[in-house]
């Protein structure tokens, strides 16, 4: 049923609903136009005509029957939607219909159906405008923003996001999936359009990858701020709450997601952070290597167009060859026959360039592909260096932590009064229970060990991504050296059959300059 349906039904039972008789007006009906039996088929006009001229002529009667409390139509519409149908809460007007409530409530179902079933959601981005900044002091700075627009299909949400609420929402994610890898947004320090302009296709592909991450990860949809993200028309609003999410960072219950990375018990102390270096050292010396191969590759690759082009001008110097021989009456026969050789070598270099061309297209394809192993180094170096900066900041906060609690003096106090006069007071006894209960809390808070899972968890990341990237990198290593020893063996045996076959001729051109003379 659509909402022209849904429209006129609600305008055939509030005339019901004012006691009038309902067979006597579907009669009525049924009298003005009897091949429109289906409501379907009556438009609103004709509709509101119909009954405006049904009141006017039933204006003094009332009806004896009694009035139905059921909305016939909505059957099966959840109770407390019902209930707030047949209350005074909707607004119905005969010139003037207003539904607010009971579209609001059927609206939300909808949404809340959607969000449930992980409704695989679309993202519309347009292209950005600048537009006044509406902020606490924007009637003094009188300052310009960049927004980019987004529609949510099928929600019908439509938002203003700056590039910088975008890396906002990278940061989110990764706080709360710390097992997911998810691409750095370089773009949050872009602020004017004119920066923007050259890099636009760059940033509106990273607008989409960010968005596309939203979708393979349904339970993301569930976390207040993320919804608030796509959702969330007020600016200030949002970016207030999204910055109190980022102040609790450490109080998100980790325990009640499901990772990859299990259950791992690790101790905050200096031989993990260690490992953690350790850990961190190596894509810095794996990227060094890379840059080595990437090197000697464009070295070789300069050798070898050298090679190409003397090969190419192999013809041309026999060719110059022949004409600076002396005249002999034979010399029709020897140039003939140098014409063979020349046939000869144009085939040669012809084999010579086709097997070039195969490796080229073979070491091309090896060489992007360590070109995004370099990439995934770089990124992989960069997550770590954050990381690190985490560990050493949490690692800090505890310190501090334990430095406080061994500087009450408070405490000492009290335990060495109560040893000396052997009794115990009730303002102190209390005191030291407090102090107690502070003591149990600080040894058994949950945050020291949602951070000890998370650094656990991002060590053991790094240690699975850095298994894995080694054994790619030393695969491909084998790949290059393979290739490389096979290109330069066909080299060497095409140069020496060359100087072979370039002695023959030589050795029979000496023999028929001997029997000429």
């Amino acid at each position: 049923m659509n909402n022209i349906e849904i429209l006129q039904k609600l305008l055939i039972e509030e005339i019901i609903k004012k006691e009038y008789n309902q067979e006597e007006f579907e009669q009525y009906v049924q009298d003005q136009a009897p091949d429109k039996e289906d409501l379907s088929q009556w438009n609103y006009e004709d509709l509101k005509k119909c009954i405006d001229q049904f009141q006017s002529l039933k204006k003094n009667q009332k009806s004896a029957f009694t009035q139905d409390k059921e909305i016939f139509g909505f059957q099966n519409i959840d109770e407390k939607l019902y209930s707030v149908i047949v209350s005074n809460q909707h607004k119905i007007y005969i010139d003037n219909i207003s539904l607010d409530p009971y579209e609001k409530i059927i609206k939300c179902q909808q949404e809340k159906f959607l969000i449930e079933n992980d409704v695989e959601l679309q993202f519309q981005i347009s292209h950005p405008q600048e537009v006044r900044d509406q902020g606490l002091w924007s009637f003094i700075t009188f300052k310009n923003i960049v927004v980019f627009q987004i529609q949510t299909f099928p929600m019908q949400w439509k938002v203003s996001r700056t590039l910088q609420e975008f890396a906002e929402l990278r940061n989110i994610i990764c706080q709360y999936f710390p097992e997911k890898i998810v691409p750095r947004f370089p773009y949050g320090g872009l602020t004017k359009l004119e920066e923007m302009i050259p890099k636009m296709e760059e940033i509106i592909l990273s607008i989409k990858n960010l968005l596309l991450i939203y979708n393979k990860i349904p339970i993301i949809r569930t976390i207040q701020p993320c919804l608030w993200f796509i959702n969330e028309v007020n600016e200030q609003l949002l970016q207030k709450r999204l910055k109190d999410e980022l102040q609790k960072e450490k109080r998100y219950n980790l325990q009640q997601k499901q990772t990859k990375t299990g259950e791992i018990k690790v101790s905050l102390t200096f031989d993990g952070y260690q490992k953690f270096l350790d850990q961190s050292s190596y894509p810095k010396n794996a990227i060094n290597i890379l840059n080595q191969v990437i090197l000697n590759m464009n070295e070789f690759f300069a050798s070898q167009k050298k090679s190409q082009e003397f090969l190419g001008n192999a013809a041309q110097y026999l060719f110059e060859l022949t004409n600076t021989l002396p005249k002999y009456p034979e010399q029709s026969g020897l140039i003939e026959y140098i014409n063979l050789v020349n046939d000869h070598f144009n085939q040669i270099i012809y084999e010579i360039d086709d097997t070039c061309a195969l490796l080229d297209n073979h070491l091309k394809l090896t060489f992007a592909k360590i070109l995004g192993s370099h990439k995934s180094y770089i990124r992989l170096c960069q997550n770590v260096y954050e990381i690190k900066n985490k560990f050493v900041q949490d690692y800090n906060i505890l310190n501090k932590k334990k430095e406080e609690f061994i500087k009450n003096n408070d405490i000492k106090a009290v335990v060495q009064k109560v040893i000396q006069q052997n009794k115990f007071d009730q303002s102190e006894f209390d005191k030291l229970s407090t102090e107690s209960d502070y003591l149990k809390s600080f040894l058994y808070v949950q945050e020291t060990q949602q951070i000890q899972q998370l650094q656990d968890s991002l060590v053991y990341m790094i240690q699975q991504f850095s298994t894995a990237v080694d054994e790619q990198f030393k695969t491909d290593l084998l790949k290059v050296v393979a290739n490389f020893g096979g290109f330069l063996y066909a080299k060497q045996k095409l140069c020496q059959k060359y100087t072979e076959q370039w002695k023959e001729l030589v050795n029979k051109y000496e023999i028929i300059k001997s029997k000429q003379n």
